[in-house]
């Protein structure tokens, strides 16, 4: 088993079935006394370590089964909630399902004082003028910048 930065094996565990797909032992770990809400190391708690982690594309069943099994989708890391995380991740079918589970739109960073939306349009902008993103890239950003809008975030 690899670790991945929680502070016991049990929630390391169930972060390696929330990586594998696992709904099952997902919910067999958390009835047995693992932490949904804990975090690693970097701070980061398991929606948005799953929403970062670079060696799987994510699933919208799984972001499902840990937000109704309590994660906290409002934890902050430097003023930004998980929403940062899908919207890095550039799955606009994430945010929105957030955004409905009662995710705040409006989270500004403690780092610059700009809010997530602020982040998004900069990044969009930067993107587009270094002509680095593909239009699938471009049309879920723009998906997200707008649920964001829709869910009342302000820049």
């Amino acid at each position: 088993m690899r670790k991945h930065g929680f502070e016991n094996d049990l929630d390391n565990q169930l972060f390696e079935s929330i990586l594998s797909g696992n709904i099952d032992e997902i919910k067999r770990l958390v009835n047995s006394g693992a932490n949904i809400n804990a975090t690693d190391e970097y701070d980061d708690n398991m929606i948005m370590k799953y929403l970062q982690f670079e060696e799987h594309e994510s699933n919208i069943e799984i972001v499902k089964c840990i937000v109704e099994l309590g994660i906290n989708t409002n934890f902050e890391i430097e003023g930004f909630n998980c929403l940062f995380s899908a919207y890095l991740a550039n799955r606009a079918d994430i945010v929105e399902y957030l955004l409905k589970a009662g995710t705040s739109a409006q989270c500004i960073s403690t780092d610059t004082a700009e809010t997530l939306l602020d982040w998004i349009e900069w990044d969009i902008d930067f993107e587009m003028a270094e002509s680095r993103v593909s239009a699938e890239w471009m049309t879920e950003s723009e998906k997200i910048l707008q649920l964001l809008k829709d869910y009342g975030a302000k820049g």
